[in-house]
């Protein structure tokens, strides 16, 4: 069976765990460490409410600090590593066949905006949805090796940085249960399937 996976364990200065339950304390500050590489990312956290009416923590970063780590933004958007902006584009012609399913039969027609291959930090997420701060990751075989659990944890612990959760299916589930999948993904978003 498939799961939406999500790893708790980045934590702020306070100890306190980057998701889950959100308290009425003021906005976190602090510094999380990485085992994988020690990557070390200094953040402020604020408690704020999406369309949908959920609470999640976004992550803001200074623009000196973004630039330090060799990424572009403006501000508005997420960064992304300029960099990774021609292997988007390739990935976005070359999708696997369950990215495939899941883009021209859910996702590309879906009531909220989602994008395909898009560069955030330095990583490129399979689907995005900002209005949801959602990202969609379809593995393969070669997520579930010791190294690619570690890998996907550390992507997972940065992105959740930027206030975003990251539901994770496997290929398989996307070709064998697809209308499970598509049932998932509407309920993390807050929306019933149509």
């Amino acid at each position: 069976m498939f799961e939406a996976r999500r790893n708790p364990s980045v934590t702020f200065g306070d100890s306190s765990p980057s998701r889950g339950a959100l308290s009425d304390k003021p906005p976190l500050t602090g510094e999380v460490a990485r085992s994988a590489g020690e990557v070390s990312v200094a953040s402020t956290g604020e408690v704020a409410r999406s369309a949908g009416g959920v609470l999640h923590r976004k992550a803001f970063f200074s623009i000196d600090d973004v630039r330090k780590r060799g990424l572009v933004w403006d501000g508005n958007s997420l960064p992304y590593n300029p960099a990774l902006v021609g292997n988007a584009r390739i990935l976005r012609k070359d999708m696997t066949k369950a990215e495939k399913k899941l883009w021209y039969d859910f996702l590309r027609t879906h009531e909220m905006k989602f994008y395909r291959q898009r560069p955030i930090d330095h990583f490129i997420a399979d689907f995005y949805c900002s209005e949801g701060s959602l990202i969609i990751e379809l593995d393969g075989s070669q997520h579930y090796t010791t190294d690619g659990l570690k890998r996907d944890a550390v992507r997972t612990d940065i992105l959740a940085l930027y206030g975003l959760e990251i539901s994770r299916f496997t290929n398989e589930d996307v070709l064998k249960r697809f209308d499970a999948v598509c049932r998932a993904i509407n309920d993390k978003l807050g929306r019933p399937l149509l």
